[in-house]
């Protein structure tokens, strides 16, 4: 349950005419997710990771009825519990800036 799961977010970089990209080129950075002993998997956007000019997608295949997003602390929760021990699951992580340009983890 301790084992930790580690994403490395990453945005394209854009051209320096974009037109509707309001916020700074993020960096390279790290999201984390890790299974914590009351069987929660926790997803932590970067803090650099702007909600209001940014968009994210988390998808896990098979736990999509499991998870619960919170804007405000940037986590996505997965209640483990409901899984059953057999279920087979891939994360997803897609992100969007402002410039319409994603990326998917």
């Amino acid at each position: 349950a301790s084992e930790m799961i580690r994403a490395i977010i990453q945005t394209t970089e854009l051209p320096a005419a974009a037109p509707s990209f309001a916020s700074p080129i993020l960096d390279p950075v790290n999201a984390t997710a890790s299974a914590s002993s009351s069987d929660e998997l926790i997803i932590s956007l970067p803090d650099t990771f702007d909600l209001n000019q940014d968009a994210v997608t988390i998808t896990i295949e098979n736990l999509e009825d499991f998870m619960e997003f919170d804007p405000v602390e940037k986590t996505v929760i997965v209640d483990l519990a409901k899984v059953t021990a057999t279920a087979s699951y891939s994360l997803e992580i897609k992100l969007t800036d402002s410039g319409g340009l994603s990326s998917t983890y």
